[in-house]
């Protein structure tokens, strides 16, 4: 069996305390249920993301559309639309963005690890018509 979602369907996290927010795609908690997390995450202009670890999940973005800095460990290194990065388990990591304006992926970790748990603490909404916009 085939499942698809629309962009219109998909909830929108703000995950706590930070600006970015996941909207979901596919998760442990909907059908079909899965053993990983993914979504189209937006990342607001000047977002940081604190550095952190997965023990044992890949965590991969897709850009597409916008601009930032990825780092993991010591290394930083520019990303925009088209790039993909993957950062393996055990890599302290993380992607900040400027000020231009927004960052858009697709994000994927594998296995779940607890995200989808973390993100569905944040406060749930939908994606702003802007973004809706940009994705289409």
């Amino acid at each position: 069996p085939v499942t698809k979602r629309t962009l219109a369907e998909l909830t929108a996290f703000r995950m706590p305390n930070q600006t970015n927010r996941l909207a979901v795609q596919f998760d442990p908690y909907t059908a079909p249920r899965v053993p990983f997390i993914s979504g189209i995450e937006v990342f607001e202009k000047n977002h940081r993301t604190t550095p952190h670890v997965h023990p044992h999940a890949h965590e991969l973005f897709f850009i597409l559309a916008g601009e930032g800095t990825g780092f993991c460990g010591s290394e930083r290194f520019p990303v925009s639309a088209g790039d993909v990065v993957v950062f393996r388990p055990g890599a302290v990591h993380g992607i900040d963005v400027g000020a231009a304006g927004r960052m858009y992926c697709l994000e994927l970790m594998v296995p779940n690890e607890s995200f989808a748990e973390f993100v569905r603490m944040g406060t749930a909404g939908s994606l702003a018509e802007e973004d809706m916009c940009v994705l289409a």
